[in-house]
């Protein structure tokens, strides 16, 4: 059992937490030792998290809302293995996992996450919202389903973009913002007028990620075609050929190029000095050796003999 020790922590960490974000107040199971992440990201006027760890119940009260005085929505969604519980003004959900509930900070709510937490949340500024959003005062505390098509893509995109490292470029972080928003306001519903701008800015960024991360995931396999990356996003094919137009490189070009990366590092490594070449080939998915080996030096300008352990 966590002792005074363990409460002590929780107390320092939730100081320097509370003195950066404001305006909850939180607890942790007095069964389990104290332990939490908080990853954070601001893009443009969205802010996006990542948390988890002990913390078991997150509260905002009248003190918090006259505090901080956020004016803002956040989407919290749930990324643990046990439902939650969100509890407000009149409303009461529980929250499946891989589903998500909408808070308003200018309200009194609580987060029950019973044995500990992991969540995502979005921050959304009220405005742009509730002009995108139709009745989104009566969506507080309302409830998005795992299977909610925008919700799911909406995960994946966040996750793209709690793994990027240094978001550097103002452009890509407004971008990257503004499909969040997007994405939100889909899972939501949008105004009849702003589906289908939200459609086709946010669902096509957060497709072509999606997209990019399964090629990233399976260009070593022989098998990998565009008819199965579009059937695993639920899209046609020729939608998925025009996703990969946009980025200057086709499909065939986007898993060749990792293909042969791929086989480089391979290669090239200390490690593998030793690697034979076909091997290095086949491991990074190419079935023609020989075509491998010109691939190989019309882009690096040696042969992939040459560039064992180099």
């Amino acid at each position: 059992m966590a002792g005074p020790e363990e409460a002590a922590r929780l107390r320092r960490w939730w100081d320097e937490y509370s003195a950066t974000l404001g305006g909850l107040e939180v607890t942790a199971d007095p069964e389990m030792p104290f332990v939490t992440r908080v990853d954070y990201l601001q893009l443009g006027a969205v802010g996006l998290g990542r948390s988890s760890g002990s913390i078991n119940r997150f509260y905002r009260g009248p003190n918090g809302v006259s505090r901080d005085a956020h004016d803002l929505f956040q989407l919290v969604i749930n990324r643990g293995g046990t439902p939650s519980l969100g509890v407000g003004s009149g409303w009461r959900n529980v929250v499946p996992p891989g589903s998500a509930i909408l808070f308003d900070f200018a309200g009194h709510a609580e987060n029950v996450c019973p044995g500990g937490h992991s969540v995502n949340a979005v921050a959304l500024p009220r405005k742009p919202l509730m002009e995108a959003v139709r009745d989104i005062e009566n969506r507080i505390g309302s409830l998005v389903r795992h299977d909610n098509d925008a919700l799911r893509l909406l995960v994946t995109f966040v996750d793209a973009a709690l793994s990027l490292e240094g978001l550097s470029q103002q452009a890509v972080v407004d971008r990257a913002g503004q499909t969040l928003m997007d994405l939100v306001v889909l899972a939501l519903g949008a105004n009849r007028e702003n589906t289908e701008i939200a459609g086709s800015r946010g669902l096509r960024a957060a497709r072509l990620e999606a997209a990019l991360r399964l090629v990233g995931a399976a260009y070593s396999d022989p098998e990998i075609s565009p008819t199965k990356v579009a059937v695993r996003l639920g899209i046609s094919t020729r939608y998925l050929h025009k996703l990969f137009h946009e980025t200057g490189a086709s499909f065939a070009e986007r898993v060749q190029e990792l293909r042969l990366e791929r086989a480089f590092a391979l290669l090239s490594g200390e490690t593998r000095a030793s690697r034979k070449v076909h091997e290095a080939a086949y491991d990074a998915g190419f079935s023609d050796l020989s075509h491998f080996n010109r691939l190989f030096r019309r882009k690096y300008g040696l042969t992939p003999t040459a560039a064992r352990g180099r």
